[in-house]
């Protein structure tokens, strides 16, 4: 796996050992590529450091389906990125990304529409919230 690119969609078959609340112990018996899924070229857009154009102190750095949010130069969450078009138990409203936090509450996934994105400037809807977050490249 090492020697495979960010963001390579694979296939993964083994059995699972055990598991928490999002957390699994697994036997992996086989990785191999797959074709990229319908979101490759959105979460390739969204790749690297993103500052927020409100607050240059409040910083997003995905790496693969990992995305840290920072602070004034502190990690303040490290989540998993899920890439669909509905947010957990919504209706389908078109491309949206949410975040499972690392240790956090597996019911607590917030939920972003992306409004747009360019590879200087991306634009995310809070959805529930309805304010619109800014970023751009630093």
């Amino acid at each position: 796996m090492a020697a495979m690119p960010v963001n390579a969609s694979v296939i993964v078959a083994g059995d699972l050992l055990s598991f928490g609340d999002i957390t699994a112990e697994a036997l992996v018996s086989r990785i191999e590529l797959a074709e990229p899924d319908a979101y490759a070229d959105m979460r390739a857009a969204m790749q690297g450091k993103w500052v927020s154009q409100d607050d240059p102190q409040s910083t997003l750095d995905f790496t693969g389906s990992e995305v840290t949010d920072g602070y004034g130069g502190e990690t303040m969450a490290v989540s998993v990125a899920t890439y669909a078009d509905s947010c957990p138990g919504g209706a389908p409203i078109g491309p949206v990304m949410f975040k499972q936090e690392m240790g956090g509450d597996p019911m607590d996934l917030p939920c972003f529409a992306l409004v747009d994105i360019t590879p200087e400037r991306m634009e995310l809807s809070y959805v529930g919230r309805g304010n619109t977050l800014v970023y751009v490249r630093p």
